[in-house]
């Protein structure tokens, strides 16, 4: 075969490609991009559609009266003023730990940098119900945390709960707070430091400068971080269904579920109401970060400065004891105290070395055929929306990377607007979708009540990680090499299998290994789905802790999170060689 290595006319290199035969190059032009089009438009969109037409339904015709009979109820009211509430306040909350943290680690001259950061992401790595049981656990009566601040003269710790509107709060912020670290840390090493040394230079201050010239420019990514969090605290379902659902406290989302499940009359009518209620809440939030982030300026610095602009001087090792100690207070005592909860033998009876029993893993894990069941759905269940989830993703990202064209750009929006939306709302859409017969076909699928609706939800809920993976690992690779590839003779199968598979690898793994880390410990969108046999591992622990079985539901808890962090740090060692081995190859290939 000979190879022909003369550099072609752009028009000739696209005559090329567009000559290239492909799998389906049977099929008539165009053919295949509207069959997927389709396809993905009914199973992303077509579901939310039906949703917001089922709530202007009646048996006879479509009105408003849903939404008049739901808004003109006091309970309905509360449960709006109670979710602006814990919203707002865990905003808050977030803000100032995550913006006070994200300073301390762009600016300041702390040490262990990498460990404060781990600390911190600690609590959004877990699902929000198995950290809001570690710190039901942490602070119940009892507890060695309880019984130590006890000692204290004055302070009184039976006054303390969480099961109340601000606990609900204060278990929000600290959840997100990383969302707003995260936005924040980032600007604020992207602000160039000429800027800042020209204001001192000028005769400002130093907090002149951080008023004028610092805080201006990071103010973008605190208020994103700050929409992203509060989007969070609305959608949540966790957090308020462990806290507040026993103390009878509702927010949108968990009103939402006691709908469904009340199966009244008009349960599902109504619950359709408050979901649009609460998705056009989220999409108002998206709209408002979305504006933020384009006005913000900072996003143009192509480069982090990760070093020091001010020395804490004397007060660095205080300040580095006082932020270790707080935020293992935060994020590692509540596991602890959730794994001691594991391992006790009587509820009340103190964890000593005498009195240690793994009784509650037997009886929770090994000796529980639910369990047990609940586990095998939810690895399937992670596996499989891994595997769809990777095809429709790689598929739409190249052709938005590489073709792109309207069509390119409807499936992506049909893709990431599930995503906008809280996980209830979404559910939701999936028992309208599937629990009638499809429109025009009168033919039901028999979906609802299987594990079958709990995968299509998956996928339409948690594709779109993977699909902006992949968008970014086309981004990283350049056409050229694809395009040198087929004018060389190569076919499209060797093309992917010896250039495209090994350079998107990394987005392939970064994508999938989210996906399946989420999918394995969803409850949202399960907690609407679930059946008997179709239970996920979520419904399990909420089950347990639910029905007062608090110390299995610590049990099965320490086990998921023992499992997710051996997880992630084999997934971040495989980062890590695979990095160093194609860092070792290209410089390799360099000196050649």
């Amino acid at each position: 075969m000979s190879i022909d290595l003369e550099p072609r006319p752009r028009g000739q290199v696209s005559e090329v490609l567009e000559a290239t035969p492909g799998p389906l190059s049977f099929l008539p032009r165009g053919t295949l991009r509207w069959v997927t089009l389709i396809v993905i438009a009914w199973i992303f969109f077509v579901p939310i559609v039906r949703l917001v037409i089922l709530s202007f339904s009646t048996d006879v015709f479509p009105t408003v009266a849903n939404y008049v009979e739901v808004l003109s109820e006091s309970r309905t009211w509360r449960t709006i003023q109670n979710t602006a509430v814990v919203s707002l306040i865990g905003t808050v909350i977030s803000l100032l730990f995550g913006a006070g943290l994200a300073w301390l680690v762009a600016y300041s001259d702390i040490r262990w940098k990498g460990l404060v950061h781990a600390l911190v992401m600690l609590p959004f790595i877990l699902p929000g119900y198995l950290y809001t049981i570690a710190w039901v656990e942490f602070v119940s009566p009892g507890s060695w945390p309880t019984r130590l601040v006890g000692l204290l003269p004055g302070i009184e710790m039976t006054d303390v709960t969480l099961f109340s509107l601000p606990g609900i709060a204060f278990i929000l912020g600290l959840r997100h707070m990383p969302l707003v670290y995260l936005l924040t840390v980032g600007v604020l090493r992207g602000i160039p430091r000429q800027l800042e040394q020209a204001g001192r230079v000028s005769g400002a201050g130093p907090l002149t400068v951080f008023r004028r010239v610092t805080l201006p420019m990071a103010l973008p990514g605190i208020v994103a971080g700050g929409v992203l969090a509060f989007l969070s605290n609305l959608d949540n379902f966790g957090i308020p269904a462990v806290l507040g659902i026993p103390a009878r406290i509702s927010v949108l989302s968990t009103l939402i579920y006691e709908e469904v499940v009340s199966f009244g009359p008009v349960a599902f009518a109504r619950a359709a109401v408050l979901s649009v209620i609460l998705g056009v809440l989220a999409l108002i939030g998206v709209g408002i970060q979305q504006l933020i982030l384009r006005r913000s300026k900072v996003s143009d610095t192509r480069t982090e400065d990760r070093q020091p602009r001010f020395s804490l001087r004397w007060a660095r090792w205080p300040v580095q004891a006082v932020l270790l100690a707080g935020l293992v207070i935060l994020s590692v005592l509540p596991l602890i105290s959730m794994a001691m909860s594991s391992v006790s033998s009587a509820l009340g009876v103190p964890v000593t070395w005498d009195t240690i029993s793994f009784e509650n893993y037997r009886i929770a894990i090994l000796d529980n055929e639910g369990t047990l069941r609940a586990l095998r759905n939810s690895l399937q269940l992670a596996l499989g929306v891994a595997v769809i989830g990777l095809v429709i993703a790689t598929g739409v990202a190249y052709q938005r990377t590489r073709r792109g064209g309207w069509a390119a750009q409807l499936m992506d929006s049909a893709i990431s607007l599930p995503y906008a939306l809280p996980g209830l709302v979404i559910a939701l859409a999936m028992i309208f979708a599937w629990l009638q017969p499809i429109p025009g076909l009168d033919w039901n699928p028999g979906l609802y009540g299987t594990a079958g609706i709990i995968l299509i939800a998956y996928v339409v809920r948690f594709t779109y990680y993977q699909l902006r993976a992949m968008v970014t690992g086309f981004l990283q690779v350049d056409p050229k090499m694809e395009e040198a590839a087929r004018i060389s003779g190569v076919g499209r199968f060797h093309t992917w299998r010896r250039i495209m598979i090994p350079l998107l690898l990394p987005a392939v793994v970064s994508g999938t290994a989210l996906v399946i880390f989420v999918a394995l410990t969803e409850l949202t969108v399960s907690s609407l789905l679930w059946s008997s046999g179709a239970e996920t591992i979520g419904v399990r622990v909420y089950g347990f802790r639910a029905a007062g079985y608090s110390r299995y539901a610590a049990a099965l808890s320490s086990t998921i999170v023992i499992g997710l962090l051996v997880s992630m740090g084999l997934l971040s060692l495989f980062t890590r060689v695979w990095r160093r081995r194609t860092h070792t190859q290209t410089s390799i290939g360099d000196r050649v």
